[in-house]
């Protein structure tokens, strides 16, 4: 730590920018680093006008403090019953806000005149920074691009403080926390001369936090990925691969894995095939979360029509195969596999074909044929 507050200098200990902006005493702040300064607004409605301003040109350690105690007096919290466990969902979760105010300070560039600026409405944090995202790094790849920094040695003290995540995660993790509480994810943006980082504090998606709470009681991990998919199919009935690349910031490929592992783990149900492959809530998922109309439509349609719907296909074609069960009954392969086994099971097809990849299934004979 010593290092990163002080460097050598003709025999004589010097404090380094970093040094001053951490622990320096506000008139040599004042006069060395006359571009530090972080604003407090507080916002009463949504909109531009504030209602409450404080000007801080303190050391960085006291502005932490400063901003901490201001939230934690104006939080709020929405306590919720899993099982026989009482979660408690505060309106501003430190490790997100600490997280979102000390990217700013660490990637604000000191050389522009300007003020880091922490707004307080009443449905979101909004923050804003001095400097552009640096080069490579985009609102677009933010979670998942490369680490960067524009002032090493302040990551480094706060690393070493215990006050950021280790590196490369924090985005991550508030990504984490802020879908962990059935909240929005956090919103990047930015110009060349500023960045700005939003992040809903009020609107709660209950269903889905006391969902999320129970499956970590049970010792299931999400991935960020499975929450930023599970937190779309919310408000919209399916999605596709090139819809959750953009979303999770990952690439076709590695989207499509990723729906491969939640469709493995039972958190999405996959229809259709090729190109007009979508995905959606599992029926397990959708009764976990409340969605019963649609739980109970998908296991009518799976135990009643489509038994009958393949059974006709089959009089009809003389056989199936399990790539044309998924087209019929719009279905994945595991689906349609343990579709085409419960019929076989209960006397209805057999198998035939040459071979297992080659797999196909024929009406049974009659009993005594």
């Amino acid at each position: 730590m010593h290092r990163l507050l002080s460097e050598s200098a003709g025999g004589r200990q010097t404090p380094t920018i970093a040094g001053l902006l951490l622990v320096g005493k506000e008139p040599f702040l004042k006069q060395h680093v006359t571009e530090h300064e972080i604003i407090l607004l507080d916002h009463g409605r949504e909109s531009e006008e504030y209602d409450k301003r404080s000007d801080m040109k303190v050391p960085l350690i006291s502005v932490l403090e400063a901003v901490e105690t201001h939230l934690e007096a104006a939080n709020r919290i929405v306590s919720l019953n899993v099982g026989l466990v009482r979660y408690e969902i505060p309106r501003f979760h430190r490790k997100v806000y600490r997280e979102a105010l000390l990217n700013a300070i660490i990637h604000r560039n000191y050389a522009d005149y300007g003020s880091i600026v922490v707004r307080v409405f009443p449905s979101r944090l909004h923050i804003s920074n001095p400097g552009g995202f640096l080069p490579g790094v985009t609102p677009e790849n933010i979670l998942t691009g490369a680490p960067k920094h524009r002032n090493r040695r302040l990551a480094e003290a706060f690393q070493l403080l215990g006050l950021v995540e280790r590196a490369g995660m924090g985005v991550a993790q508030m990504y984490r926390y802020q879908l962990e509480n059935g909240k929005r994810a956090p919103e990047f943006s930015g110009t060349e001369s500023e960045v700005q980082i939003s992040v809903s504090t009020d609107l709660v998606d209950e269903g889905m936090a006391a969902f999320v709470a129970a499956q970590y009681r049970a010792g299931f991990r999400f991935d960020v990925g499975d929450l930023l998919v599970l937190n779309q199919l919310r408000s919209q009935r399916d999605v596709r691969t090139s819809e959750v690349a953009t979303i999770t910031q990952r690439s076709p490929h590695a989207a499509a894995a990723l729906l491969n592992e939640m469709v493995k783990k039972d958190l999405l149900r996959r229809r259709g095939s090729g190109t007009s492959t979508v995905y959606s809530y599992s029926p397990g998922i959708n009764r976990a979360l409340g969605n019963a109309p649609q739980a109970a439509r998908d296991k009518i349609i799976e135990g009643i029509r489509y038994p009958e719907m393949i059974v006709e296909y089959v009089r009809q074609q003389g056989s199936i195969s399990n790539q044309e069960c998924q087209v019929l009954c719009d279905l994945d392969m595991w689906r349609a596999s343990r579709l085409l086994r419960k019929l076989t099971d209960n006397g209805l097809l057999r198998k035939s074909g040459p071979s297992k990849k080659l797999t196909r299934y024929e009406l049974a004979p009659p009993d005594g044929a």
